[in-house]
């Protein structure tokens, strides 16, 4: 014949409480888990953003930087044209033929 025993009283109650804390564990970690990656998903997209914010800077730096090269390039031609057109109205009033003069490299 089978027997079976009786727990004694307050036993199922205590492991009642015992499962039920270590319910409570598990959902605390499964918190703290979606918590960690909640955060590492807003860091994720502030690190974008600034990216992002960085790019629009550099190239807005570029198309200045372009910008200055294109005018010192102008500006430099222009005094290299002024230049020349000095020295052969300077030959030109000093009686010098202009095709004597050194040309630039």
């Amino acid at each position: 014949m089978v027997s079976q025993e009786i727990p004694y009283p307050g036993k199922r109650k205590l492991r009642g409480n015992i499962a039920a804390k270590e319910a409570d564990v598990e959902f605390q970690q499964y918190l703290a888990i979606q918590l960690n990656v909640r955060s590492r998903v807003i860091q994720a997209f502030h690190r974008l953003h600034h990216a992002y914010e960085v790019l629009d800077i550099l190239s807005e730096g570029k198309g200045l930087l372009v910008q200055v090269i294109r005018v010192s390039e102008a500006r430099y031609t222009y005094r290299v044209l002024e230049l020349a057109l000095s020295l052969i109205w300077q030959a030109a009033r000093a009686g010098i033929d202009p095709r004597f003069l050194p040309t630039s490299p």
